[in-house]
């Protein structure tokens, strides 16, 4: 468990001061400045807020204790926009609120309309703000030196991306804290500009938190208890899913698509159905099934019932100019006004009864950047400075409150777009319309890094690509993107060109040998399922799937600028293969490693690696001392047409190491009413104890380890084992329905 800091409050010139350990929070009143230091390291230093532009000119404490401050600020002949031949002068008391390890600054002067605050560079590196590769299209994380704009405009015109855009007006930093402006206000940030960082919004309220912690993971929790819990996500969404941008075949070709890759015993789970599939413009407005697609319910039946899969759709918020649908904003787009309750109910109306009545249980969101017209006023009176950026979090939460009235938890949503607290309202994250290339690719995943940092759990790429109208891509590009996509959350495969045009990229219509690869890349984040179910529904204390390696560690100036490798999880480090080359330099952070293919492979942490690649996989390693949990058949979706053997089974699996360790997996146990279940291990004077929790799946703990151990107990009891010298693990059979407590003498 974290343990929390403790904050000394100190005033300068004031008679006052609270002392503590930890944290020290300085406001020097004659200097104008706010500090926050951990022992002699400067964290953060306010020079000014600025409202309206203006500076202030007086610093004066009214009121403190250990948990509160009120700082009375003076600003001497402020305009008011909205008075003419107007300068007063203004006091405004900002306030100073700390919870646990979380500071609130918060004041609304009625008179201001902008908020600008400087702060002094203390050679600090900062990420955040978007998933978007802005401003120069650096892969990079590390936005030290960069402006970014906060403004959720979809981007078409980089080289890497399209339209990859997740907002939130929070970034981390490296001296371990993180900034959220709570705000929909449009802005811009400048980080290490001149010496100066800035944090600007068109809004006259300030509504900042600063989250104190070592790490992502401290800080990332702390911006959720603000913004809201991540939410949960069904079983079957952790499992494997195929796409196409146009099924001209309709629902034939969806059909013959699922009979293709069962015949090729390639596992699924979901499938989903992009527009054009509705009566109405643009195959959509409608929001029901063109004839092309009739009978919903009988075939979508056929999808759940013959092959136990799940079926969504895509949705956008717009018509394209179907004007009888109530509550639309002007423009050729005919966006639905989510702030009016006519149009919210009409969306729910249509999509109840044409969609969650014959099947559908959860949506593609697109288009809710895409030509927003900002200018138009809104029903609820949304000021222009909020509108796109509120936009796409009213998106998120209104389709979320629709999915849950009616079908309840057992759905899901997933969008390009997203805005704070939209995490609270959506499944998760795709990384937006990428081009088919290895550059579009790697572009991709420093999307998915950038996304990390932003507090979304669940992401995935559309792999293999969107746009190109060639459809069919290289074996060596398809396999090594579908070898990424076993290591991501949201594992989505499209396979014909963008809007349906070329040659089908379907896996049958390739070689055997890449078959194989995307078979074997399938089975094998089927395996992982129970991992990334956990891992994903306990976010709200374990932060995001895929962690930047600056997030997990941001003390190490090594990691800043790494975009290609990633934490999955704790326990595992990812390094997708994003290029032709035969090898690949790949950094360890802290921590020793061990090759998850081939184990008698480890590497030492805080070191570089130049690593031979295989066409088979790509590099994955386990961290030293890592617990975590595995399994076959714990999601069965048209396996269950080829297997006999469908029985659920878990694999615990130990990597025990040094001296003096301790570490835990919590397992959410679909099977046991989701109840978190905490398995842990620690090891002392030669001798790994772990703690196995009562599950009701069959299950198995493995132990990794390079050599043979003296004795293993169970419950107190020797048993008899086995060591596989060429797998370099021991495999013990564990007790069903019952906890017990094994000991591993080296």
């Amino acid at each position: 468990m974290k343990a929390q800091h403790k904050f000394t409050v100190i005033f300068f010139f004031i008679v006052s001061s609270l002392f503590g350990q930890d944290y020290t929070l300085k406001i020097n009143e004659s200097q104008h400045r706010i500090e926050f230091v951990n022992k002699d390291k400067v964290l953060l230093v306010v020079d000014s807020i600025k409202f309206n532009y203006v500076l202030a000119d007086k610093y004066k404490i009214i009121q403190q204790s250990d948990s509160k401050i009120q700082l009375q600020v003076h600003f001497s002949k402020v305009s008011d926009f909205n008075k003419v031949e107007s300068e007063e002068d203004h006091d405004v008391l900002i306030n100073f609120e700390r919870k646990g390890d979380t500071w609130h600054i918060f004041t609304h002067p009625e008179w201001a309309n902008d908020i600008s605050i400087f702060m002094k560079d203390v050679q600090e590196h900062y990420f955040g703000i978007c998933e978007g590769l802005q401003p120069d299209n650096d892969k990079s994380p590390d936005l030290r030196g960069k402006i970014v704009d906060f403004k959720a405009e979809g981007e078409s015109s980089r080289i890497y991306e399209n339209y990859a855009s997740a907002w939130s007006a929070f970034y981390m930093s490296s001296n371990g804290y993180g900034s959220f402006f709570n705000t929909f206000a449009e802005g811009q940030y400048k980080f290490a500009i001149n010496g100066q960082s800035e944090i600007y919004h068109r809004t006259g309220k300030l509504d900042w938190y600063l989250f104190f912690g070592t790490n992502g993971n401290e800080i990332i929790t702390q911006y959720y208890n603000i913004t809201g819990s991540p939410k949960k996500v069904p079983l079957w969404s952790c499992g494997t899913l195929f796409w196409r941008d146009e099924n001209k075949g309709g629902k034939d070709e969806i059909l013959n698509d699922v009979k293709k890759y069962t015949e090729a015993q390639i596992p699924l789970s979901t499938v989903y159905v992009d527009r054009p599939y509705s009566n109405g413009k643009n195959g959509w407005s409608e929001m029901d099934f063109s004839p092309e697609f009739a009978n919903p319910a009988q075939w979508i039946g056929i999808l759940k019932n013959q092959y136990n899969l799940r079926f969504m759709t895509w949705i956008g918020s717009c018509t394209f100019m179907d004007t009888s649908f109530p509550g639309i904003l002007p423009g050729f787009m005919s966006y639905l006004d989510l702030s009016n309750p006519a149009a919210v109910k009409e969306f729910d109306k249509r999509l109840n009864a044409k969609q969650y009545a014959v099947g559908v249980v959860g949506h593609k969101m697109d288009r809710a950047e895409e030509f927003f017209p900002e200018g138009e006023p809104w029903y609820d009176g949304t000021p222009i400075s909020e509108r796109r950026n509120k936009y796409i979090f009213l998106y998120s939460k209104v389709v979320d409150s629709i999915l849950t009235a009616h079908l309840g938890v057992d759905n899901f949503n997933f969008s390009r777009t997203a805005m704070q607290g939209s995490h609270k309202y959506l499944s998760a994250l795709w990384g937006g319309d990428v081009r088919p290339s290895f550059a579009g690719m790697s572009g991709n995943l420093a999307n998915a890094i950038r996304c990390g940092f932003l507090g979304y759990p669940d992401w995935g790429t559309d792999c293999g690509g969107y746009l190109g109208e060639k459809g069919r891509i290289s074996e060596e590009l398809y396999y090594r993107w579908v070898q990424w996509a076993t290591w991501v959350g949201l594992f989505e495969v499209k396979i014909d060109g963008a809007g349906g045009k070329g040659e089908d990229r379907a896996p049958w219509k390739y070689s055997e040998a890449f078959l194989k690869k995307y078979r074997d890349a399938s089975i094998e984040h089927m395996q992982l399922v129970p991992y990334v179910y956990s891992k994903i529904n306990n976010a709200a204390k374990e932060g995001v799937l895929m962690k930047p390696l600056a997030y997990v560690d941001l003390s190490d100036t090594k990691t800043y600028n790494i975009w290609n490798e990633y934490i999955f999880g704790n326990d595992f480090l990812v390094a997708p293969v994003t290029n032709t080359d035969s090898v690949k330099n790949i950094y360890f952070p802290a921590g020793n490693w061990i090759d998850w293919y081939a184990p008698t492979n480890t590497y030492a942490g805080k070191t570089t690696a130049v690593i031979t690649l295989s066409k088979d996989h790509i590099p994955v390693y386990v961290r030293e001392n890592a617990l975590f949990i595995t399994g076959n058949n714990i999601l069965i979706g048209n396996t269950k047409c080829w297997k006999k053997n469908l029985t659920p089974e878990l694999f615990v699996h130990a990597f025990p190491g040094k001296e003096n360790f301790s570490s835990e997996f919590t397992y959410v146990d679909l099977l046991d009413n989701n109840k978190l279940k905490v398995f842990n291990m620690t090891q002392s004077n030669g001798i790994a104890t772990i703690h196995i929790e009562a599950v009701n799946e069959k299950s198995s703990l493995v132990i990794h380890t390079p050599t043979k151990v003296k004795e293993i107990k169970l419950d107190g009891k020797a048993v008899k084992y086995s060591f596989n010298a060429k797998t370099e693990t021991i495999s013990i059979a564990l007790p069903k329905a019952k906890g017990c407590t094994l000991e591993i003498i080296k």
